[in-house]
């Protein structure tokens, strides 16, 4: 019986000593989960503001895709609208050339008639500086003068005056009335 207490007593001893490391093992990985359980609070809350930052950036992405989208489509409208209208260019163009054209003809017809008609006018009346001795010639042309059609006379004597005029007005002459 001593010899069963005493086997007893071992097995008691060995398993409180057991017991003692189960409670050392227990109470480490107790630490030890409560230190995981620490890391993955810290990982998990940075894991979550990434998620918020992440998600705003999505967000703005999908706003910046949307405003692209829709530059997209104003210059898509624009060019689809500039090759309509670049598709009729060439009609305009040549019916804007045919206008160009009969307006120049136009413009040349009145050049023209505005050339013949400055040249069918002519100088009646020159206006000249008196030269000496010219003025007695006048007076005596006009007392000489007995025609008075208009208030014109004729021509002094060719030899005393150099110049060839048509027909010498007076001084007090006007132009005709119409």
């Amino acid at each position: 019986v001593q010899e069963e207490l005493s086997r007893a007593l071992s097995a008691k001893e060995a398993a409180e000593s057991e017991v003692v490391d189960l409670k050392s093992a227990v109470r480490r990985e107790k630490e030890t989960t409560e230190t995981v359980k620490a890391q993955m609070t810290k990982t998990a809350e940075s894991s979550r503001r990434e998620v918020e930052i992440l998600q705003k950036r999505l967000e703005e992405a999908e706003a910046r895709n949307a405003q692209l989208v829709k530059a997209g489509e104003d210059a898509r409208r624009e060019r689809d609208a500039a090759n309509r209208k670049m598709a009729t260019f060439d009609t305009r163009e040549a019916e804007l050339l045919g206008n160009i054209a009969v307006l120049d003809g136009k413009r040349r017809l009145l050049h023209n008639r505005v050339m013949q008609l400055s040249g069918n006018i002519r100088v009646y009346v020159r206006v000249r500086p008196t030269i000496p001795g010219e003025l007695q010639m006048q007076q005596q042309a006009s007392s000489s003068s007995s025609s008075g059609r208009g208030g014109r006379s004729q021509q002094p004597n060719a030899g005393a005056c150099p110049f060839a005029f048509p027909g010498v007005c007076e001084r007090d002459a006007s132009s005709p009335s119409s």
